[in-house]
């Protein structure tokens, strides 16, 4: 499990390949699957070794899923070739010249 450093906003994340299994887990306080953290998120001090989150599984093989990439997540165990795509804006834009943006 982990936390993404340096994202701005949302991520989006696809699942491609032959494979099983490999769901995204990501931390829902609604969701009904459990976590028990065995250590520290290290950038990140809400997330302490020992802690249970709740989250959801979902299945991105093949489907676009935007999340929060800044909130504790991880891929689930797969059987098989897997490849994943994540797109995010990193934090330095907010602070980059008008010019490096226009690029």
């Amino acid at each position: 499990p982990h936390v993404d450093r340096n994202n701005l906003g949302q991520s989006q994340i696809i699942g491609l390949g032959d494979y099983t299994g490999g769901e995204l887990w990501v931390h829902d306080d609604v969701g009904e699957v459990p976590l028990t953290l065995e250590e520290d998120i290290k950038q990140e001090g809400l997330y302490r070794s020992g802690t249970m989150w709740r989250g959801s599984e979902i299945d991105i093989r093949g489907k676009w899923l935007e999340f929060a990439g800044n909130r504790l997540h991880y891929t689930r165990a797969f059987d098989g070739t897997r490849y994943s795509l994540v797109y995010y804006t990193c934090d330095r834009y907010a602070i980059a010249t008008p010019e490096v943006r226009a690029e």
